[in-house]
C-alpha cells in the first residue's frame, strides 16, 4: 500500500468516512516518526482528558452516594477505572 494512500486504506478497513483524513493520519503517527508537530501527542493528550471526563461521569452515576470516596481514591486513570467499574453497587 503506498504511504500516501495509507490513511484512506485504514479508513476503508475500519468502515468510517473521516471528515478530516489528516487527523486520522496524525492520530496514528507516533512521535518518534515524522516531523515535529505532525504526530499523535496533542491528540493523545486530548483523548486522555476526554476519557477522564467519561470515566468521572460513569463513576458519579454508578456511585451517587459516594463522591468523597471517588475523589479520595482518585480518578487517576485506568487502573482505578477498572477497580471502580468492577466494584458492586451498594
Amino acid at each position: 500500500m503506498p504511504a500516501d494512500r495509507a490513511p484512506e486504506e485504514l479508513a476503508a478497513r475500519i468502515g468510517h468516512d473521516f471528515a478530516r483524513i489528516d487527523l486520522l493520519e496524525r492520530a496514528v503517527t507516533h512521535s518518534s516518526f515524522g516531523v515535529s508537530g505532525n504526530n499523535n501527542q496533542r491528540l493523545e493528550f486530548l483523548g486522555d482528558r476526554v476519557l477522564g471526563l467519561v470515566l468521572a461521569d460513569c463513576l458519579i452515576n454508578r456511585f451517587p452516594d459516594e463522591p468523597e470516596e471517588i475523589s479520595r481514591r482518585g480518578l487517576d486513570p485506568l487502573p482505578m477505572a477498572e477497580h471502580w467499574l468492577r466494584s458492586p453497587v451498594k
